[in-house]
């Protein structure tokens, strides 16, 4: 293997961001009387999807983020619920939730006993943390990186530098390889600042004119990271 350690993405990579979702999600609406969770859901979805992407251009907080996609659900139902009360409730269950994508377990296992697995993330510190030791993967990471602990989201050159900041001093980021499924937070913001980058995309994804290689599944980037 080439590089001397490995950052990856959790979400879309490693855990399986809409199970933990629709699991956390059931009892939170269930508590509240929500309408069937099959129509809420996706509502709930496409408003966190919007913010995450607001967030991760800098204008709206993470404070902002975590209590808003629930004031504009209750607000869509005409609910009034503190949506503060709710989120707590809604990311307490989140932080439970633990279920992995199939096959990046034993990918992650072959990756991590070869060099370095850091686990760079967007997200709330408790929450991932917890979903970390739900999934029984923490351990294969030699580090984790949450945006909440940082104070800044990917792809802010911030989340890739304390990385490698873990890794030690000195560590060239040219022999660092990020892997991740976010082509604008994961691949431009690594390959921003000087390291090599495998896109888990989508099967009808273009070719990216930045990503150094293109693949469908973590598995797939230990087979060609690995040899």
């Amino acid at each position: 293997m080439d590089h001397v350690a490995v950052l990856c993405d959790l979400d879309g990579v490693v855990l399986d961001y809409p199970a933990a979702e629709r699991q956390a999600f059931a009892g939170t609406a269930t508590r509240l009387g929500l309408p069937d969770m099959g129509a809420v859901l996706p509502v709930y979805a496409a408003i966190n999807a919007d913010l995450w992407q607001e967030f991760e251009r800098g204008t709206v907080t993470a404070e902002e983020l975590r209590v808003r996609r629930w004031a504009r659900l209750l607000d869509h139902h005409g609910l009034g619920h503190d949506p503060a009360v709710v989120s707590a409730d809604y990311l307490d269950r989140l932080g439970r939730a633990g279920p992995v994508l199939p096959g990046a377990v034993a990918a992650l296992r072959r990756l991590a006993a070869r060099v370095p697995v850091v686990a760079v993330t967007n997200g709330f510190s408790a929450v991932a943390h917890g979903r970390l030791a739900a999934s029984g993967v923490r351990d294969l990471f030699s580090a984790v990186v949450v945006s909440d602990d940082v104070a800044a989201p990917k792809p802010d050159p911030a989340m890739f530098r304390a990385a490698l900041d873990l890794l030690g001093t000195g560590v060239d980021p040219g022999r660092v390889v990020m892997v991740g499924d976010n082509h604008a937070a994961d691949i431009v913001g690594a390959a921003a600042v000087g390291m090599d980058t495998v896109w888990i995309a989508p099967a009808d994804a273009d070719p990216s004119p930045v990503a150094t290689w293109q693949v469908d599944s973590l598995r797939s980037a230990a087979d060609l990271l690995l040899g």
